[in-house]
């Protein structure tokens, strides 16, 4: 997934729960689940968030 593929995934996936509501049986149910899986596990491979303690995050 290259930057403009992301971020087409993360526009698209946000619009979705306009369109979707809370539906569960709603034919894009699954495509709003699958995406947000796709884009959570490309964040955590390319973005990941260091690990830190209360110490760490509260020191200037």
């Amino acid at each position: 997934m290259n930057v403009t593929a992301g971020n087409g995934a993360v526009k698209r996936l946000n619009e979705l729960p306009d369109e979707i509501g809370d539906n569960e049986k709603h034919p894009l149910y699954s495509l709003l689940d699958t995406l947000g899986t796709i884009i959570h596990v490309y964040e955590e491979e390319h973005y990941p968030i260091p690990e830190a303690t209360g110490q760490t995050c509260c020191a200037s």
